[in-house]
């Protein structure tokens, strides 16, 4: 990301819509909001980290910044029960990928533990697959994911008889204990920002499907999380439907925002720093 100045007084987090990898570096939003801070803001968005990861991956980066921004999709929130994104996709042979696995987090007695990335052979990633929540009580996701997401979807659905059978053969619409571990590692990582003297905020980030869509993942989102104290939470949909009025798409190829849709979240979250008072 181009440098605004010397001074860093910041940093995002998250996954691929943090990261912005379909604009040029100068017109993702966490450049944009250093721009208008007049200071860096670093990214540290990494495509496919879900809040499990993103809170390791501050820990293993841990230092002093004022602004500690995580950009929360609704994939991230429901997503840090899983032990491996294997089970979404199956190499040829129809064995879970070792290259995708993870560590991941259970909540015990309202006590995060973390469980460690299982070893890169196949009998331990299926162990850790079949052992972690989204294979044992698995749950369609539905857009606004993107099609990739769909499409893996469709791949652990068709190839049961492969690949995790018993698992899979009940299908259940709960999503509750995976909301629950998301908002405590979200709660998990403002406390850990706090201890370093950074304020947190949170920037939900909806689908690019404005149409039909915007309203539903913010909704969910804003209802899982709900108020909480010492976190400055930000909802865009105001400079987010504004572009989509005035430019009539937000959406990129691969499904993230374009360069419209960073530069409104980067506005919202400059509208949220001020409300909050963390800037001026």
């Amino acid at each position: 990301m181009p440098k605004v100045g010397a001074a860093t007084c910041g940093s995002a987090w998250g996954g691929s819509f943090t990261q912005s990898p379909d604009v040029a570096a100068a017109e993702t939003w966490p450049y944009l909001v250093s721009q208008a801070l007049g200071c860096q803001i670093d990214n540290h968005g990494i495509g496919g980290f879900s809040i499990d990861q993103t809170l390791l991956l501050y820990r293993e980066h841990s230092r002093s910044d004022s602004i500690v921004i995580l950009g929360l999709i609704e994939l991230m929130l429901v997503g840090a029960g899983a032990s491996s994104p294997a089970f979404f996709s199956l190499s040829d042979d129809h064995s879970p990928r070792a290259s995708l696995t993870k560590p991941r987090f259970v909540l015990e007695k309202d006590r995060l533990v973390l469980i460690p990335r299982p070893a890169a052979d196949v009998a331990a990633i299926r162990d850790a697959i079949t052992s972690d929540m989204p294979a044992a009580e698995w749950t369609p996701l539905a857009f606004p994911f993107s099609l990739h997401v769909a499409t893996a979807i469709y791949r652990k659905l068709t190839r049961t008889e492969q690949f995790n059978a018993a698992s899979l053969a009940s299908p259940r619409e709960d999503m509750a204990a995976l909301r629950r571990l998301g908002v405590s590692l979200i709660q998990t990582f403002a406390r850990e920002a706090a201890i370093r003297n950074n304020r947190f905020v949170l920037l939900l980030i909806p689908s690019p499907d404005i149409q039909g869509e915007l309203g539903r993942s913010l909704t969910m989102m804003m209802e899982a999380v709900g108020s909480q104290p010492g976190i400055c939470i930000v909802d865009p949909s105001p400079e987010l439907k504004d572009a989509y009025s005035r430019t009539g798409m937000l959406r990129t190829d691969s499904g993230h925002f374009s360069a419209a849709g960073n530069k409104a979240l980067a506005d919202a979250t400059l509208r949220g720093l001020k409300a909050c008072g963390i800037a001026t």
